[in-house]
């Protein structure tokens, strides 16, 4: 793990050094546009823990929910990021960027009571997530661009919000957070649409993302168990991630 993130934090640094040396070689190389974007995404994720612990609640709740909680197996969400540097050359460019995103997915179902009252329980996981990253792309036509790389290094945080209420009394409601925060990186590959050239384009990514989220634990210092039943802390609540698709609108700006 540790060496496929040096190696990518060293071509994300090859790139950016390589101004002056493909300018000289290409005889064009300048500042290119700022601008900001903001998109739609899926994230795949592989989360052994915290599927074993809603396979768990189910079991427990078998003869009283209205329907069992489906997995964590999918997160979406949106992403909004900015374009602080771009390199262009003859024939390709380079991208630098930053952006933040937000993932989660929630389940929910009603339990009946001994007595007849139904409780609403949801569970509910959420990822933010700070990264920077570069692409290279290269024209096709004057309206479709391909992305040929798309590299990011993600900076994690994570929480597990677990909910049981009425239509009028909350009986409980704890949000685990993530004791430390993660690293984890993408890879991936695209297309861009260019509505109004350096402009306006609307781009579309697909990405494999690796990351995993660790220990939870409460604001009262409580972690998150592997199940409500199992005392023993659970260790890795996702343990990689996957698939990343996005559809996102960029702006340019001229810098």
């Amino acid at each position: 793990m540790r060496s496929r993130l040096e190696i990518l934090l060293f071509l994300i640094l090859t790139f950016y050094a390589s101004e002056e040396l493909f300018a000289q070689e290409f005889g064009f190389g300048c500042f290119g546009l700022v601008g900001g974007y903001a998109g739609y995404e899926t994230q795949i994720v592989h989360a052994d823990g915290l599927n074993n612990y809603i396979n768990a609640f189910n079991t427990m709740r078998a003869d009283s929910m209205e329907s069992p909680l489906s997995l964590f197996d999918e997160l979406k969400g949106f992403r909004f990021g900015l374009d602080v540097y771009r390199l262009k050359y003859v024939g390709f460019a380079v991208k630098f960027k930053s952006y933040y995103q937000r993932l989660s997915a929630k389940k929910q179902t009603l339990v009946t009571l001994s007595q007849g009252a139904r409780q609403n329980n949801s569970l509910e996981f959420v990822m933010n997530n700070f990264a920077i990253g570069a692409d290279v792309t290269t024209p096709i036509t004057r309206m479709i661009t391909w992305k040929i790389l798309d590299v990011g290094m993600i900076l994690n945080t994570a929480s597990f919000i677990k909910t049981i209420n009425t239509s009028t009394t909350t009986f409980e409601s704890k949000d685990y957070k993530s004791v430390e925060t993660s690293l984890g990186y993408s890879i991936g590959t695209g297309f861009i649409l260019n509505i109004i050239e350096d402009y306006i384009s609307l781009e579309g990514t697909a990405a494999y993302s690796f990351f995993s989220v660790r220990r939870l634990r409460s604001g009262s210092f409580e972690y998150l168990t592997v199940t409500e039943t199992n005392p023993a802390i659970m260790d890795i609540g996702v343990n990689n991630g996957g698939l990343n698709t996005l559809i996102q609108f960029n702006i340019g700006l001229p810098f």
